[in-house]
């Protein structure tokens, strides 16, 4: 038998490094309008995932200042009010070429239904 050929390489494959000024650059050039990604990592021999991730980082630095967990309250059903969706209460007007309708008070929602559909058949 033949012996197996040696390894294609000498040494390890070392990963490559680039400083954070670098990577804020690259990120810049990703935020202008109608940036591409993909041209943008491709014009800097990078891979286009390697700069979504640089972009999600720097992103995610900046929307975490600001990121803070709000109080919740649960209340109980029954405690809740009921409101009525049947009736409005205040003011609707309605300005046509003609005139003008307006409906003050109460305004029944029905009623207001039936109106529009009247008007817009």
């Amino acid at each position: 038998m033949k012996p197996l050929p040696g390894p294609i390489s000498e040494g390890r494959i070392q990963r490559r490094r680039f400083s954070d000024a670098f990577k804020r650059d690259v990120v810049a050039q990703c935020m202008q309008p109608n940036a591409s990604v993909s041209a943008i990592a491709l014009a800097n021999g990078l891979n286009t995932n390697q700069v979504f991730k640089w972009r999600r980082m720097a992103l995610g630095d900046e929307q975490g200042s600001s990121a803070a967990m709000l109080p919740v309250t649960v209340e109980d059903i029954a405690t809740v009010p009921v409101v009525s969706a049947l009736r409005h209460e205040g003011a609707v007007e309605i300005r046509l070429e003609r005139g003008t309708i307006r409906l003050t008070g109460p305004v029944d929602i029905a009623v207001l239904t039936a109106l529009m559909a009247s008007l817009t058949a």
